[in-house]
């Protein structure tokens, strides 16, 4: 068991996603938490494995030391003010990834934003924040836009 309550902020790499921080920092200091930053690679299909016309795809591997690099960039250009535990990357799919992390981490919450689509293209598309919303072990804050004031 952690020392300190755990905050998992989940980044797709959006400035979307940066607008949870105003939140995820409010809500570490008012829990005393730490804060376990993670990005989840979903594994291309199979088929986009092979290479089309002489463009090489990226493989899995490539997938998840350029998501490593950027998540590393992320968490030093803006989470620096914040206590940091971890700043992870693990392949899976998004919604799945997370939850799986919050689990297994023991987190006490997770804030995350969302893009708040509706009508047809919800129904399309579906909501990775849904999904985590519904299957989370932990209480989810779902952030959609900046903090007021």
């Amino acid at each position: 068991m952690p020392d300190r309550p755990i905050i998992v902020f989940p980044t797709d790499f959006s400035p979307l996603s940066l607008d949870a921080i105003p939140w995820l920092r409010h809500m570490q200091e008012a829990l005393d938490a730490e804060v376990h930053c993670i990005n989840v690679v979903q594994q291309p299909p199979a088929f986009a494995m092979l290479e089309l016309g002489t463009i090489p795809l990226p493989t899995q591997e490539a997938l998840l030391r350029g998501a490593e690099q950027a998540l590393q960039n992320l968490a030093r250009r803006h989470l620096g003010q914040l206590r940091l535990g971890a700043v992870r990357v693990v392949a899976g799919r998004p919604a799945d990834g997370v939850v799986d992390y919050a689990r297994e981490a023991g987190a006490a919450l997770i804030v995350l934003t969302t893009h708040g689509r509706g009508g047809w293209r919800h129904a399309v598309l579906g909501s990775t924040a849904e999904a985590i919303l519904r299957r989370a072990p932990c209480p989810v804050l779902s952030v959609r836009g900046q903090p007021p004031g």
